[in-house]
């Protein structure tokens, strides 16, 4: 007997009815877990950021130089972002050879 004509039969097809029932019933439970925190709760696993700087450096008195720097970072995904700790580090090089002081201030 052939696959199609053993599927024809009434007691095979309620067999094949039933199977395909307990096997629907755990494949809706998965998709249903899979769907509830990406599409309900809207949250995926890792938070995603869009880190900006900037640095900008304004003239004092006596050859002193103010540098501020602004760090700016926004949360672009659905993940709740929590910066536990971060810092900055900036660091001076002295004394300024005269070539080099030259070519930054724009004087050849």
């Amino acid at each position: 007997m052939n696959f199609l004509g053993w599927v024809k039969n009434e007691d095979n097809l309620a067999v094949l009815r039933t199977l395909q029932i307990l096997l629907l019933m755990p494949a809706i439970v998965v998709g249903g877990i899979w769907t509830y925190p990406i599409f309900v709760k809207r949250r995926q696993r890792y938070p995603r950021a869009n880190v900006t700087q900037q640095i900008g450096h304004y003239p004092l008195l006596n050859n002193k130089v103010l540098l501020r720097a602004t760090v700016r970072i926004c949360n672009e995904g659905e993940i709740l972002l929590s910066l536990v700790s971060g810092f900055s580090r900036v660091q001076q090089m002295i004394p300024c050879e005269d070539d080099l002081c030259k070519v930054l201030e724009g004087r050849d």
